[in-house]
């Protein structure tokens, strides 16, 4: 059993890594590779277990763009893809991916290109839930994509039977939503970056660090 100074050590430690290395420059085989790192501290709860031993009162408050503007505004069975983004990449920034089922009159193209994605300060434990990508309509939580590249893209070892029905549907979409680029790059690891990015400049973990 990690004690419990260990695992703030080793946590601390992780978070680091991922902010030195999930970058303007990663490439998708290093979000691969350290998705099960990622996936400790978000989905197994490492990270929040690690913030109580280190006496913290309450979860860490995260900054993140939100689907929740979108899916109150557009029906979800017109919505093909979705992605709430948030990354630095290649000298650019990207929060907010949207394609439709119908066209959009330039009006409505130059309003929400006016207005943006708004970003939302929440709890750890609701920054794994929301959902930060759609497809086909389906709305698919944040912990379901960290997931995904982590068992199911060779991160960590995959066993297909341990996966519920739904989550294997959700995998199905996400395969089909990893054809679609986001700044150059798979919108499934845009998204995986986005959340690390997040998680690792957020105040209450540099204040953790």
């Amino acid at each position: 059993m990690t004690s419990h100074s260990e695992l703030v050590r080793t946590v601390k430690a992780d978070i680091i890594y991922l902010r030195q290395h999930w970058d303007q420059t990663v490439d998708d085989d290093s979000l691969r590779r350290a998705s099960p790192i990622f996936r400790r501290l978000v989905v197994d709860n490492d990270l929040q277990r690690a913030w109580k031993d280190a006496g913290q009162p309450r979860e860490p408050q995260i900054q993140s763009p939100t689907l929740e503007g979108i899916i109150a505004e557009i029906p979800l069975n017109k919505i093909l893809f979705a992605a709430a983004g948030g990354a630095h990449f290649g000298k650019e920034y990207l929060a907010g991916a949207l394609i439709r089922n119908y066209a959009v009159p330039p009006e409505e193209l130059q309003r929400r290109a006016q207005t943006g994605v708004p970003t939302k300060l929440m709890g750890l434990r609701e920054f794994a839930n929301t959902p930060v990508v759609i497809v086909q309509g389906i709305p698919i939580p944040r912990r379901i994509v960290i997931k995904y590249v982590a068992n199911k893209l060779g991160g960590a070892h995959f066993d297909p039977r341990r996966e519920s029905n739904d989550e294997g549907a959700m995998y199905e979409l996400l395969d089909k939503a990893s054809t679609i680029a986001l700044l150059g790059k798979p919108a499934i690891y845009f998204e995986l970056l986005s959340a690390g990015q997040a998680l690792a400049n957020a105040p209450d973990i540099q204040a953790f660090l």
